[in-house]
């Protein structure tokens, strides 16, 4: 018996390419803001015309960067097994990772977060078996904020197999949260062929990247590689 999966489409075609041609024109015409001086250069280095820190984007360098890129996504769990593949109509929902208060399920009263809380909450993500993958969905106070966004990722591994979305509060925490997914993986090369987890980049407004945005974006290009998205 042959399952017909239901599919709700928004827009057609046609107009989808008019979306994304004005998209280009924004982008060439209006640019981008820019906040972090690695991405200033790298753009620097392309040739592009630019006032201060807002980067005009030609529309033949954003139709060549997107032909660099996979037009899907496989993630691989905690023990290296494929696990979902994000293409076409196999879209998943991914909330905001930053609820930081909890309804208490003993006093009925809300608070703030804690470790314990996301201890589980992931052990609940791992039994659910139509949830395909985890996200580092609390932000916790009883551990420093220094260490809140790769502690966060150490918890979700520790108690999910699950493949992660996950993100980065500060630059330096990047390279601790690299390390926590290699330890997961054999090598740099067994990482870049079984990814592990996504790390959302969230710029708002869209036209204006952050110093940290922008660094994480960066620094995921250049480690493995590892998956970022850009969250509408």
């Amino acid at each position: 018996m042959t399952i017909i999966k239901p599919k709700i489409q928004i827009l057609d075609n046609e107009h989808k390419k008019l979306i994304f041609n004005e998209a280009k024109i924004i982008l060439e015409t209006q640019g981008v803001f820019i906040e972090n001086q690695e991405a200033i250069d790298l753009f620097s280095q392309q040739g592009l015309n630019y006032k201060e820190q807002r980067f005009y984007i030609p529309s033949d360098l954003v139709d060549k960067c997107l032909k660099s890129v996979p037009n899907e996504i496989t993630l691989f769990d905690r023990e290296g097994k494929e696990h979902i593949s994000l293409k076409n109509d196999q879209v998943h929902f991914d909330p905001g990772s930053a609820a930081i208060f909890i309804l208490d399920e003993n006093t009925g009263e809300i608070r703030e977060a804690n470790s314990n809380d996301f201890i589980k909450f992931s052990k609940i993500v791992e039994q659910l078996k139509y949830i395909e993958a985890q996200s580092t969905a609390l932000i916790y106070q009883d551990v420093p904020k220094e260490a809140q966004d790769w502690h966060r990722l150490f918890i979700a591994l520790s108690n999910c197999y699950k493949p992660v979305v996950t993100g980065t509060f500060r630059k330096e925490s990047f390279s601790i949260m690299r390390e926590i997914l290699l330890a997961c993986r054999l090598s740099e090369d067994d990482l870049a062929r079984k990814p592990l987890a996504i790390f959302d980049a969230c710029p708002s407004p869209p036209l204006k990247w952050s110093d940290l945005t922008s660094q994480s974006v960066i620094d995921a290009a250049k480690s493995a590689p590892i998956p970022a998205s850009k969250p509408a």
